[in-house]
């Protein structure tokens, strides 16, 4: 096995080590993971061109070139992602959309790698160099993938060190924009060695060994820098664990896995009136008023490793009680295991008593707000919605159009011949009427859309609409249940319907636009049908 060999498999193996020291730091860190990720990528890398070097063929050479892609194509996302994670950036590109942003074109060069019968974004071929020395690019610069390659390099690295260094600088952190320079040194150096060895120098100079990877190993060693001296993915290591327990107003205690307190801070000292050798050295639920914090609730907490807002019952030293809302959460590390239990306390007594004192004064007026909503809001014959809660739809819906393009329609709905079923029959069964009338309207359309009446006869229809929903069909299913006289109280009332229609952004995108439209139609068709009788 030749010089170059033997290197890409140092590299290889000491990224290997460096990954899992990274992740081990913290393993649930998003952060640590992703950087993980690279370091693998990059081994990944240096192992092929272990055995491309090593190669005895051309073909055994692509072949493993063309693996090692999983390594050269995926440390740019990985590290993309890192940095935007890190500047918290990543916020702004919602679930699946960053995955489809960041790692979609790093995929489809894999696939290109992988299966293209002409060589990859990188290489058409290899030729042999001197005995021992491996293999050298063919360098693919007619490709549309080469230039795919280059691209996304240049453009993922300029757009995530960009939203590093502005996050840092943003911040005024000293050791954040130490971080930041630091970071963007570094990555300018390999990229320039290590993409213009690859990428630029094979086109000038014949038979230069791939390099890329190499410089990878110092990439590697810089991170390990940058992670350790200046706390890269650690932003609160300045706020040390003593600090926090001095300058915290609420209680916190730090327990032993059997429920015994080993250390607590000033606050718990004062709620619980007892000095801190007094209370260190204790269970926990000597100082409760019920023994809630019993070996089931113990059992629960290192399972679940999170127990939130507990309330428990305080006694102090003087018998008073108070009431503290808590949370749990265990602390561990990889080495040592469970290594305590971190108590965060809460005193709500005062809030406690004011809630008590609120609710009592508060039930009587509940009724009374309920049943004015319902005065507002309502008709009180029909149930239905009135004007006023209509309005408020119809201007929540045009506000919901400028933003998602949600269309909708309203309905005019106008009872003919209503007033002689009252000459007829009287205000009893002409009220009657319109309660039946009200349940057929809603019967007629879907729960998301809402019916009201905003006049005597004079109900309007609020519906969302889309390809699968249209208004007119309503319309006629409207029309054919107003065919036939409706009996009520054994009188047969015969009335009919006029209605108008008005669609938004059709017929307009303002509420005096559509509901003026809505109203003439419906006004035609009553003096259209008032005309054919």
């Amino acid at each position: 096995m030749g010089a170059m060999a033997l290197a890409s498999l140092f590299i290889a193996y000491t990224l290997v080590i460096i990954a899992f020291y990274v992740l081990q730091l913290n393993p649930r860190e998003k952060l640590n993971r992703l950087a993980a990720l690279v370091y693998l990528s990059f081994a990944v890398w240096s192992f092929c061109y272990t055995l491309v070097f090593y190669a005895k063929d051309e073909q055994t050479a692509m072949l493993w070139h063309r693996i090692g892609s999983f390594g050269w194509a995926m440390f740019c996302p990985f590290a993309t992602h890192f940095y935007l994670v890190l500047s918290e950036k990543a916020k702004k590109l919602k679930g699946i959309l960053l995955y489809i942003v960041v790692y979609s074109i790093p995929a489809a060069i894999i696939v290109n790698a992988l299966f293209n019968p002409n060589g990859t974004s990188v290489a058409s071929g290899f030729v042999s160099r001197a005995p021992q020395e491996g293999w050298s690019y063919v360098t693919n610069i007619g490709s549309f993938w080469y230039w795919i390659y280059l691209g996304h390099l240049i453009l993922f690295f300029s757009v995530a060190l960009k939203s590093m260094h502005s996050w840092a600088k943003n911040s005024k952190r000293r050791r954040l924009i130490s971080q930041s320079k630091y970071v963007l040194l570094l990555n300018t150096v390999v990229l320039l060695i290590g993409g213009s060895g690859d990428l630029i120098l094979p086109l000038f100079i014949p038979n230069i060994p791939p390099i890329c990877h190499f410089v990878s190993f110092i990439w590697g060693l810089g991170y390990l820098y940058i992670i350790n001296s200046l706390k890269l993915m650690s932003p609160i290591a300045a706020a040390t664990p003593d600090i926090i327990l001095r300058t915290v107003l609420d209680p916190i205690l730090v327990l032993n896995g059997d429920g015994i307190i080993f250390q607590c801070n000033q606050a718990t000292e004062d709620i619980l009136k007892l000095s801190n050798q007094q209370i260190v050295g204790r269970p926990l639920s000597d100082f409760f008023k019920a023994k809630e914090y019993n070996q089931e609730r113990l059992h629960r907490l290192l399972t679940s490793k999170t127990l939130r807002n507990v309330v428990i019952d305080l006694v102090d030293s003087e018998g008073d009680t108070k009431k503290t809302r808590a949370s749990f959460s265990v602390a561990e590390n990889i080495l040592d295991g469970i290594v305590g239990i971190v108590v965060n306390m809460h005193d709500v007594t005062a809030l406690k008593k004011a809630e008590q004192r609120l609710n009592e004064s508060n039930k009587k007026y509940l009724e009374l707000s309920r049943q004015l909503e319902k005065l507002v809001n309502y008709d009180a014959l029909t149930g239905l919605p009135n004007r006023r809660l209509l309005i408020e739809k119809l201007d929540m819906a045009l506000a919901d159009y400028e933003v998602s393009g949600k269309t909708f329609a309203l309905v005019f709905a106008d009872i003919d011949r209503f007033k002689g079923v009252n000459d007829v029959y009287g205000h009893d069964i002409g009220d009657k009427l319109l309660q039946r009338l009200a349940e057929i309207f809603k019967s007629c359309v879907r729960s998301k859309d809402l019916v009201t009446r905003v006049g005597g006869d004079e109900f309007i229809l609020f519906l969302y609409t889309n390809d699968e929903f249209n208004p007119d069909d309503l319309g006629d299913r409207i029309r054919a249940a107003f065919s036939e006289p409706i009996i009520v109280d054994n009188c047969l009332c015969d009335i009919g319907i006029s209605l108008g229609i008005s669609k938004c952004p059709q017929d307009g995108n303002n509420r005096d636009d559509l509901m003026r439209i809505a109203d003439n139609r419906m006004y035609l068709e009553k003096a259209t049908r008032t005309s054919h009788r």
